[in-house]
């Protein structure tokens, strides 16, 4: 027996373009035909996790998940840590000097609930 989950999409964020299509004549330019997707599963029973949902769009298909990453809700503070320290990693912010701790949390606080790939 199936249990019933409800999904809400968080977020839904463009792949990042190429350079050479944002400097594309007008004319050329293309829409992305890739996004990442933040949905909030929840059971019947309660319990919630996070999956970030990597899409592809396909002619006559729409939107389909290529390969999506679970995360329990107990593991979302270490993952956005996770996610600020590669931030500061590739220098995205200008704010590497000023971090004080910049290490993410150990391997062994982060698990995958399940990841899946086409």
């Amino acid at each position: 027996m199936k249990t019933s989950q409800k999904e809400i999409v968080l977020a839904t964020l463009p792949s990042a373009a190429p350079k050479e299509r944002l400097q594309a004549p007008k004319e050329r330019l293309q829409v992305p035909k890739e996004r990442l997707q933040v949905v909030v599963q929840t059971s019947a029973t309660g319990g919630s996790r996070i999956e970030v949902r990597q899409q592809s769009q396909g002619d006559g298909v729409g939107w389909y998940t290529q390969s999506s990453l679970t995360l329990a809700a107990d593991q979302i503070d270490d993952f956005r840590a996770a996610l600020s320290a590669a931030r500061m990693a590739a220098g995205q912010n200008g704010a590497e000097s000023s971090c004080r701790v910049c290490e993410p949390p150990s391997a062994a606080t982060l698990r995958v609930v399940r990841a899946d790939s086409a």
